[in-house]
């Protein structure tokens, strides 16, 4: 089925942060039930038992071999099935867990727990204290500290069927963007160049990027984004966004998008953006996207920094039908540094985030 709204994804510098999320109750999936701290990190405790909570629960997709076959055919040229894509009806009768999902949704709130969001009839994110998840989903809190930074995770098998996941450790690892160039990064470089280099450490205008990467000639078929809706996940947030997105547009003589919108995913903060660095991040990613596509709509999402990282991909690809082309994804950037966890976490990790980016 064709449809009007192209969204694009575009992750930036996205870390999977789930390998110390803990286990998955499940009849044919095994997890440790024990985290290992991340290097140089220690156990210092837990949590109080009134400590409030961002739960992420997920329950599993149907029939991933399906889907994966599917992702391949829909993706050749040559195959007969080349951009034939499914509805969203016919995605949920094949692999969505709806029945479990409704269960698992009727427990949660018969318990207390606040539902916040819901996606894709899978992923679940919930508010509970950590009393309420030791009693009704089995799991216990860790407190992690390296003395100057600290984070909390959960210990533990659930006791429900699916995938449980509470944890601030992402925000150490998305302190700052890998992306970031700060004035003392500059500064190194500086101090290292020779003077015959060939490339400039300069700014490249958006024009520039235009012939770069060949795409004056579709404007002058009149294709530039018109009708379709560019997507982009980023983390934290920029407060500035709107206004900045304005001022660049005047500069470089672009018009305004048809509309832009922000959608958060969690609770949102965005002067966590501007702490982080994540701000400058941003305003790259939906400037340069705006570039490239100066007719198209742009919807940003903001994922909050408690999240695991397949959420906030499963409600942003979720809140429209739409036609997925992921332009950028370096989803382990920056985080082989803290990767010393039994390869199975971060299989399980990478196997719910890739699979929900297929759908």
């Amino acid at each position: 089925m064709n449809y009007k709204v192209l969204l694009v994804i575009l992750v930036a510098t996205l870390p999977f942060v789930e390998f110390v999320t803990p286990a998955f109750a499940s009849t044919n999936q095994s997890m440790p039930s024990t985290v290992a701290a991340l290097p140089g990190y220690k156990n210092v405790g837990s949590l109080p038992p009134d400590y409030p909570l961002l739960v992420t629960v997920y329950i599993p997709l149907r029939n991933t071999g399906l889907l994966y076959s599917m992702v391949q055919q829909v993706s050749n040229p040559s195959s007969s099935q080349y951009e034939h894509f499914l509805t969203y009806s016919q995605i949920q009768k094949l692999f969505l867990p709806v029945d479990q999902y409704n269960q698992v949704v009727s427990y949660l709130k018969d318990k207390g727990f606040k539902i916040l969001l819901t996606a894709m009839d899978s992923a679940i994110l919930i508010q509970g204290t950590v009393q309420q998840v030791k009693q009704y989903l089995g799991l216990s809190t860790a407190l992690y500290s390296n003395g100057t930074y600290s984070y909390y995770t959960l210990v533990g098998n659930p006791s429900i069927n699916a995938f449980v996941y509470a944890s601030n450790v992402t925000g150490l690892i998305l302190r700052h963007p890998d992306t970031l160039v700060t004035e003392k990064v500059f500064q190194g470089l500086m101090r290292t160049m020779q003077p015959n280099m060939t490339f400039p450490i300069t700014g490249i205008s958006a024009k520039e990027l235009w012939n770069a990467y060949n795409v004056t000639g579709l404007f002058k078929s009149g294709v530039n984004g018109t009708g379709y809706t560019i997507g982009i996940l980023d983390w934290y947030g920029d407060p500035y966004i709107t206004q900045v997105l304005q001022v660049y547009d005047k500069e470089f003589g672009f018009p305004n998008p048809p509309s832009f919108n922000v959608v958060p995913i969690g609770p949102y903060d965005p002067n966590l953006g501007v702490l982080t660095g994540w701000d400058g991040e941003i305003s790259g990613d939906v400037e340069l996207s705006h570039s490239m596509a100066p007719g198209a709509n742009i919807t940003l999402y903001i994922g909050n920094g408690a999240l695991p990282v397949f959420f906030p991909i499963a409600s942003s690809t979720s809140s429209t039908p739409f036609r997925l082309f992921p332009k950028a994804g370096a989803f382990m950037s920056g985080t082989t540094r803290f990767l010393d966890q039994p390869s199975t976490l971060q299989t399980f990790s990478l196997r719910i985030t890739t699979t929900l980016w297929a759908l």
